[in-house]
C-alpha cells in the first residue's frame, strides 16, 4: 500500500500545473434556447492535480450539463475515452449508438441512446483538456453536440 501511495505522490508532482477552475468557468458558454445555471468549479490535487468547471443548462423537460476538465497533461484521465476516440471506431445497436468524431479539429466521440434520450458527446483539446455535455431527455444528439460547439476550444488550445 506504501508502494501505491508513493507512486501517487510521484506521479503528482510530475505533472503541470492545472490551470485555476475560475478560469475554466468563463469558458461554459451560453446556449441558445437553453437557461445557463450557476457554474461550479473545483481544483484536487491529489491523488493528481486536475480542476474542472461544470454548468447545469435546461430548456423545458431537457437538461444538460457541460464539463471542462483541465487534466494537467495527465494521460490517465483519457484513458477510459481513448477507445471510443480511434478514427472509424463505431458501434451501433437498436438502442443507439457510439462512434469516434472530431469537432473544430479535437478528437472525440458521442453517444446516443435513444430510449432513455440521452446524449453524449467528449472532445480532447492538446492531449489536456476535456470537454464533455451529457443531455438528458434530448429530442437527439444535436442540441448536446452544439454545446460542446459553443465551447471556445481555441482559447483551451
Amino acid at each position: 500500500m506504501q508502494q501505491v501511495a508513493q507512486g501517487l505522490r510521484q506521479l503528482s508532482q510530475s505533472q503541470t500545473t492545472p490551470v485555476d477552475f475560475e478560469m475554466l468557468k468563463t469558458l461554459l458558454p451560453e446556449i441558445h434556447g437553453w437557461t445557463k445555471g450557476r457554474p461550479r468549479g473545483e481544483q484536487v490535487n491529489m491523488p493528481f492535480a486536475i480542476s474542472n468547471a461544470t454548468a447545469h443548462y435546461t430548456n423545458g423537460e431537457s437538461t444538460m450539463d457541460v464539463t471542462i476538465t483541465d487534466s494537467a497533461l495527465n494521460q490517465l484521465i483519457f484513458a477510459p475515452f481513448s477507445v471510443f476516440m480511434t478514427s472509424g471506431y463505431e458501434e451501433r445497436s437498436d438502442d443507439g449508438y457510439k462512434k469516434a468524431m472530431t469537432i473544430a479539429g479535437a478528437p472525440g466521440f458521442e453517444e446516443w441512446k435513444k430510449d432513455s434520450g440521452q446524449a453524449e458527446v467528449t472532445v480532447v483539446v492538446s492531449n489536456r483538456y476535456l470537454v464533455q455535455a451529457t443531455g438528458h431527455r434530448v429530442a437527439g444528439i444535436d442540441p448536446v453536440r452544439k454545446a460542446i460547439e459553443a465551447v471556445d476550444l481555441r482559447k483551451l488550445k
